[in-house]
């Protein structure tokens, strides 16, 4: 009879157990499908950006900007990957001027009047859909990418 009884108490701890943490093994699942995904799609956006071309369009109040060449010939939207050598041009926002730094398949706000700076932190941009914004001179750098559809691996 005590046998039973103590059966019967370890069954009853291993259910409690279960039930006490299965707050915990919700989470802990939740977590690691969410890095594996994490993880596939950034595997998948190293992959294409380093064999796609990517195309950087400057937007001034959400309009493509003219950016004319030396011929005055419209540049814009850039073909990053036709870029040979790194060039900078300054742009014309709305309170203050940015200059812009382009190299091959590389994109960046090397200097604005703006307070905050958050567009010149963003630094090198080379993978697509990672914009880089100045709300100050309402400036707005759109980059894609020849595949950048996201795929779930």
């Amino acid at each position: 009879m005590e046998e039973r009884k103590q059966e019967t108490t370890q069954k009853r701890g291993k259910k409690n157990f279960f039930l006490t943490h299965l707050f915990d093994f919700l989470l802990l699942g939740i977590l690691a499908i969410g890095t594996g995904i994490g993880l596939g799609v950034q595997i998948h956006q190293q992959n294409t950006s380093s064999s796609s071309s990517l195309v950087a369009t400057v937007l001034y109040e959400g309009k493509p900007m003219e950016i004319p060449d030396a011929q005055g010939k419209n540049r814009n939207p850039f073909d990053l990957s036709k870029i040979i050598s790194y060039e900078e041009i300054e742009i014309q926002g709305a309170k203050t001027t940015l200059t812009i730094g382009i190299d091959h398949n590389a994109i960046e706000v090397v200097h604005s009047g703006c307070p905050g700076q958050e567009c010149v932190h963003v630094g090198k941009v080379t993978t697509p859909n990672r914009p880089i914004v100045c709300a100050h001179n309402g400036i707005y750098i759109d980059i894609q990418g020849g595949d950048d559809d996201v795929i779930i691996m």
